[in-house]
């Protein structure tokens, strides 16, 4: 049997069992509520006897105020007292009259009214004679004739209902108070009951079910202490829910690995573009205030060959144009000049050239011992992998690294020295530029300084062809005053 069908089986036992319960205590609320009605309004109707009676004794007493001669300044007060207790009482008795039912109260209800109406108008014909003066019959109405049967009377009956509705209060409370009772010793059986029959219910559940739940505990438990790439599996051997936990268990475990790896994949993606950013920021900080190929060799090569795990690297140039293009070394890191390499490499010449003459990067890998050797203060040791890197700008190839290490270069690593180098084809290209423009303006210079040479020759030039026409007028003058002697002595 399915664990769903045995928990609907429990579940159905205790639901029928409330429901039950639940039909049984709505017909004793029900009850209750209607004795609690009865209750108010019994309660209400003793209270409307208790005011009649009330009412009564204040009308008896306003009455008898009257009849002793009292001051002037009082008969008004004592005549408007008993006027609103006589309607107080009808009001009383209109108001019992439509709250009770009952053949006896109404009875009583109506013998009241008709009392009240005599004693009322019995009082008003003792107005009239208080008005005549005749104090003897008055006493003799008042005390002897129908007065005192009327008042005796009244209390007798307002008494007996009183009496009623006190019975029917208490009756009400007695079954009002016999339904709570019996409403709680359904309660409490059908606790016991409940409670049996869910404990039954679930030491039937249980029973086949927890063996198969501490499989899967345990299955679940060694969970948190193993590697999320690597969950282990529960074996399914029922068909029940339990069975359908354990599969959609295993299919978890299979997504959540599947997951995992892509998590993985993704966060180590991340960390690289990190790292990527960050080592491509860290280089373009590093062009701030170079104005020389040189220098910016130097800086390069030195931040580059350790950055991406190199052990050994030198920077190329390029000088020259057509045929007298080549690559000339201008900077390295651990480069020793009395063992390793050549000092420039023409286009196609070595991997250097060959490597700027293809504008490709240049991958090698196992390198034989006797290809290129790294030393240090104490020994020396063969590069694994060599990788030789062109910088180029619009086409053209203007630097060239070559780099050697003990381990192979990652793809990250290869990545990074590709934007690097992109970006340094950049650099090389404004720094060429910079220093064509400094020998426009030293040739500029030295062209203004010769024009400006060439100027002060002239005026000194010109000053001499002043002089010179200076003396030469002067040598005219005297040739002609000469000439003008000469001419003067042939006349004599």
């Amino acid at each position: 049997m399915k664990l769903k069908t045995k928990l609907y089986l429990a579940f159905g036992c205790l639901i029928g069992l409330f429901i039950v319960l639940h039909f049984l205590l709505m017909i004793m609320m029900n009850q209750l509520n209607k004795d609690m009605e009865d209750i108010v309004k019994n309660y209400e109707m003793l209270d409307l006897a208790s005011t009649i009676t009330e009412e009564m004794n204040i009308y008896s007493r306003e009455s008898r105020g009257l009849i002793a001669n009292p001051p002037e300044e009082l008969k008004t007060e004592l005549q408007t007292n008993r006027e609103k207790a006589f309607e107080n009482i009808n009001e009383a008795l209109d108001s019992l009259q439509k709250l009770d039912s009952h053949e006896q109260s109404q009875e009583l209800v109506q013998k009241l009214q008709l009392l009240s109406n005599i004693y009322n108008g019995m009082n008003r014909e003792i107005d009239a004679l208080l008005k005549e003066g005749k104090d003897e019959q008055i006493m003799q109405i008042y005390w002897h004739d129908s007065g005192r049967e009327v008042r005796e009377e009244m209390d007798k009956v307002s008494d007996k209902l009183q009496t009623i509705k006190k019975q029917a209060v208490y009756k009400e409370l007695n079954h009002s108070n016999k339904t709570y009772n019996l409403a709680n010793k359904l309660i409490f059986v059908y606790v016991i009951v409940s409670l049996l029959v869910g404990i039954g219910a679930i030491m039937f559940i249980l029973r086949g079910v927890i063996p198969n739940l501490n499989k899967v505990t345990s299955i679940m438990t060694k969970v948190a202490y193993g590697r999320a790439d690597r969950l282990p599996r529960i074996e399914i051997t029922s068909k029940d829910e339990i069975g359908e936990i354990a599969l959609a268990f295993n299919e978890m475990a299979l997504a959540l690995e599947e997951h995992s790896m892509q998590e993985k994949v993704l966060k180590n993606a991340a960390e690289e573009q990190s790292w990527l950013k960050t080592k491509i920021a860290e280089i373009a900080t590093m062009y701030s205030g170079i104005d020389d190929l040189e220098t910016l060799a130097h800086q390069f090569i030195i931040k580059v060959t350790p950055m991406v795990g190199a052990n050994y690297g030198v920077f190329y140039i390029k000088q020259g144009n057509g045929d007298e293009k080549r690559f000339q070394k201008l900077a390295s890191y651990a480069y020793d000049h009395e063992r390793i390499g050549a000092e420039c490499f023409r286009l196609g010449e070595g991997l250097v050239g060959q490597c700027a003459l293809e504008n490709r990067m240049i991958l090698l890998k196992e390198v034989p011992g006797s290809h290129i050797k790294i030393y240090s203060g104490i020994g020396s040791a063969s590069a694994s992998d060599i990788l030789i890197i062109p910088a180029e700008f619009e086409g053209e190839v203007l630097a060239v690294i070559e780099l050697a290490s003990f381990k192979s270069f990652s793809n990250l690593e290869q990545l990074l020295l590709k934007e690097l180098m992109s970006n340094l084809g950049t650099h090389i290209t404004s720094i060429l530029r910079h220093m064509q423009v400094e020998i426009l303006l030293q040739e500029s210079q030295v062209f203004t300084e010769e024009l400006q040479s060439q100027s002060e020759e002239l005026q000194l030039q010109q000053e001499e062809l002043r002089i010179i026409n200076e003396q030469l007028e002067q040598q005219y003058k005297r040739s002609k005053e000469d000439n003008r002697m000469i001419g003067k002595g042939k006349e004599i």
